[in-house]
C-alpha cells in the first residue's frame, strides 16, 4: 500500500536536497523498445520501468565486462584491425563444398 500524503509538499529539506547527487534524464522510446521494455520488466519481474532500466544496465555492464564477453570483443577488434590492414571492407567468409 503506497503511502499517502499532501499533494505538493516537499518531504525532504533543502539540505537534503542538495546532499543528493544525480540527474534526471527523459527518454523517448518508440513502440517496438517499449514491447521490449514490458518484455525485460517480466524477465525481472519488475514493475517499475526505471528500475527495469537500471538493471537491465547493470545487466549489460556486467555482461560486457565478463571474461569471455571481453574475449568475444577482442577477437573482433582484432579482426576488424587486420581486416582494414588488409584493405577488406566488406566480409565475405569464403565457404566451398568439396
Amino acid at each position: 500500500m503506497p503511502l499517502e500524503r499532501e499533494p505538493f509538499v516537499n518531504t525532504k529539506t533543502a539540505e537534503e536536497r542538495e546532499s543528493q547527487r544525480g540527474k534526471t534524464i527523459g527518454v523517448w522510446f518508440n513502440d517496438e523498445e517499449l514491447e521490449k521494455l514490458k518484455e525485460y520488466g517480466l524477465w525481472l519481474h519488475q514493475e517499475k520501468p526505471a528500475t527495469i532500466i537500471k538493471q537491465m544496465i547493470m545487466l549489460g555492464a556486467n555482461l560486457a565486462s565478463d571474461e569471455k564477453s571481453v574475449l568475444v570483443r577482442d577477437l573482433i577488434f582484432n579482426n576488424v584491425r587486420k581486416n582494414k590492414r588488409l584493405g577488406i571492407e566488406i566480409v565475405e567468409p569464403k565457404l566451398n563444398k568439396s
